[in-house]
């Protein structure tokens, strides 16, 4: 089988395995704007949230290093290395990150300020208690990172989706049964509660695949070093990705109340869409990746990226016209009820029109960046996104006074395209993996196919409107339109003899015949 059909085999495998996962993180978050609506709580559980969560990003910088050093080490010294490297990192990472909670508790009023600056003297307050509150998940995130990273590196990739689906089922409980009578604190209480259970159902796992914990604790390793060296780029390559998100929510906090809001639940919608159809597969092309640069298997690794990104632009040019045209009843429909009233809607929906425009952009980004972490390249997805962050704070200056939250949107968007389109160009000059006819075939069919499924949208959008008030017929109708759009648009690249798209069809045709 060759690799572009395993790279097919992948994306279907996890789709399949973490759409529930990802259908109840959306419902989670309906759930809390069904509890705490748009307003001055949750616009501080959202800034709290996203301050807990830059500093917390050391999970992936980490899996994404450990992941070829673990696969270099399991194929050149055996399992035993891989094990004794991965108990003294864990244990070097413990100890750094509680040092960084210590500190991180301390100056966490300062954070607040510089962050939240057009907050008022309660709301600041609630952020900073929200920020202690939520500590603990730094250490629980670094732990979890190191265990994905060897979960997957030894193919347990149903593993780290389980822990997901725990994390949701989790909030969900919480918003069901508690939150209608407990305040926002208890809502990051939750989060702590959701991230611990999700650690200890992956070390389960572990512990499934016959790891053992080692009390070592060597700096001197060598391949500690190595870590260290790499994940300093990656570090600051991820930190400065999601510092956009707190500085787009900076900029929120000197708007009218619940623009953080509107920009989160935006925000979480548009990456549903990522997250089930592109992280999921990039999760599982990345250790593939890896292998292939281990073997200095070129052709293999090039099929592997090109088969990426076609079935990126297979999915996300249909999103992008199918979120853009439905982001209004979408929004109603997820979100409109309990505490989210009608304004929340309107703002909401406008923020996810503009950050549909940069779903390609985004999607792109997240595999191209693990390419070259893959080719051990850390130092261009730093530089590059740094310039992509400069380039959005501009934007926030320049859009935020004419567009006010919208703009803050359409900054992400924009500067996410130039920087995909930079790492794209890169990529290509320095290691020429990219077939570029057969990439720009790939977007024109499903440009072509995406545009007439976007008519048939267009009619099912009428429709929804033409029923407004009515919620079981605007469920259904919106429903029939997200089916009918997406029959259509498959129907077009089947005529056109899309050859990814047949190929998945064949796959799935085999998956079926065997059930």
């Amino acid at each position: 089988m060759n690799s572009k059909e395993n790279a097919v085999k992948s994306v279907i495998f996890v789709m399949m395995a973490g759409i529930i996962c990802k259908a109840l993180g959306f419902l989670r978050e309906m759930l809390i704007a069904h509890q705490y609506g748009a307003g001055t709580d949750t616009d501080a559980y959202f800034m709290a949230n996203t301050i807990i969560y830059v500093l917390s990003i050391i999970s992936t910088p980490i899996s994404s290093t450990a992941i070829p050093i673990l696969t270099k080490l399991e194929h050149r010294d055996g399992i035993s290395a891989k094990q004794r490297y991965t108990s003294n990192l864990t244990n070097i990472v413990f100890l750094i990150t509680v040092i960084v909670v210590v500190i991180t508790f301390s100056v966490a009023p300062f954070m607040v300020k510089l962050f939240a600056k057009g907050f008022g003297p309660e709301q600041f307050e609630i952020t900073v208690n929200l920020v202690r509150v939520g500590l603990p998940v730094i250490i629980l995130s670094a732990m979890l990172g190191i265990s994905t990273g060897y979960l997957q590196s030894s193919g347990y990739f149903m593993a780290t989706s389980i822990s997901d689906l725990s994390l949701n089922l989790v909030y969900i409980l919480f918003l069901i049964t508690l939150a209608s009578f407990l305040n926002i604190y208890w809502l990051m209480i939750a989060t702590v509660v959701a991230a611990l259970v999700r650690l200890i159902i992956q070390r389960f796992a572990l512990y499934q695949a016959n790891y053992h914990h080692q009390w070592i604790l060597n700096l001197r390793d060598p391949n500690i070093k190595i870590t260290l060296t790499m994940i300093l780029p990656v570090f600051g390559s991820v930190l400065v990705n999601d510092f956009n998100g707190l500085i787009d929510k900076s900029f929120a906090s000197t708007l009218s109340e619940g623009s953080i809001s509107a920009l989160n639940y935006a925000t979480k919608t548009n990456a549903a869409i990522m997250m089930i159809f592109i992280t999921s597969m990039v999760t599982v092309l990345f250790p593939n990746l890896s292998s292939a640069v281990a073997e200095s298997n070129k052709k293999a690794l090039g099929n592997l990226v090109n088969s990426g990104l076609q079935v990126i632009f297979m999915l996300t040019i249909p999103a992008t016209i199918g979120l853009i045209l439905l982001a209004q009843p979408v929004t109603k429909l997820a979100f409109e009820r309990g505490a989210f009233g009608a304004d929340a809607t309107q703002r909401t929906a406008e923020c996810l029109i503009f950050y549909s425009i940069g779903l390609i952009g985004m999607s792109m980004r997240t595999l191209l960046e693990r390419v070259f972490y893959a080719l051990h390249n850390m130092r261009t997805p730093l530089i590059n996104a740094a310039v992509a962050v400069s380039l959005n704070v501009i934007l926030n200056f320049c859009l935020v006074g004419v567009m006010q939250y919208r703009g803050l949107a359409l900054a992400t968007s924009v500067a996410a395209t130039f920087a995909s389109a930079g790492l794209m160009f890169l990529l290509h000059q320095k290691y020429k993996l990219l077939q570029c006819k057969g990439l720009l075939m790939s977007v024109a069919r499903s440009s072509i196919a995406a545009v007439i499924m976007g008519l048939f949208t267009y009619m099912g959008r009428s429709a929804i409107q033409f029923y407004t008030g009515n919620v079981i017929i605007e469920i259904l109708l919106l429903g029939a339109t997200v089916l009918g759009s997406a029959i259509i648009y498959v129907f077009i690249l089947f005529l056109m003899k899309d050859k990814m798209m047949i190929d998945i069809i064949k796959a799935l045709k085999k998956k079926l015949l065997k059930n």
